[in-house]
């Protein structure tokens, strides 16, 4: 997946993304790294393969989820103003391959952003840039209530 866009994030936002990322149990738990940021678009790594290895050998297909999952609202943060927030309404993940234990990246773009709705479309790949995952969320925008 091409990003569309490489416009760089205000750098107050792409703080509070990084914190986010740092900061949260979930992605600490799951192992992942945050790679690059743009506006609309994200690349994470599955750093902790090891950890989410199914009986055959291969990384399990929640972990790829949940790293689809983790790319998507990211993505969407890179968006969203100070006054919004995103709720995943909608999550579909078709996995085209096992993926062997290795280098796996996840990239999140954003499709479309409206007032109330986005979509994000991301891919998850191996290291040789094979197509593992593909995943599409839709995400519910609310306004923050004061």
């Amino acid at each position: 997946m091409k990003p569309d866009s490489v416009e760089p994030l205000e750098p107050q936002l792409e703080r509070i993304i990084k914190e986010k990322v740092d900061n949260s149990s979930y992605y600490k738990h799951l192992g992942v790294d945050l790679l690059g940021l743009s506006v609309g678009t994200i690349a994470m790594e599955l750093k902790e393969v090891s950890r989410c290895l199914d009986a055959q050998g291969k990384v399990h297909n929640g972990a790829i989820a949940g790293l689809a999952d983790v790319c998507a609202e990211i993505a969407l943060d890179t968006v969203l103003s100070q006054e919004e927030s995103g709720i995943c309404v909608e999550q579909k993940v078709n996995f085209l391959k096992p993926a062997d234990p290795g280098k796996i990246l996840g990239r999140g773009r954003i499709v479309q952003r409206g007032e109330r709705i986005a979509v994000i479309e991301v891919e998850v790949t191996d290291e040789n840039e094979g197509l593992l995952a593909k995943g599409m969320s839709t995400y519910l925008i609310k306004k923050q209530v004061s």
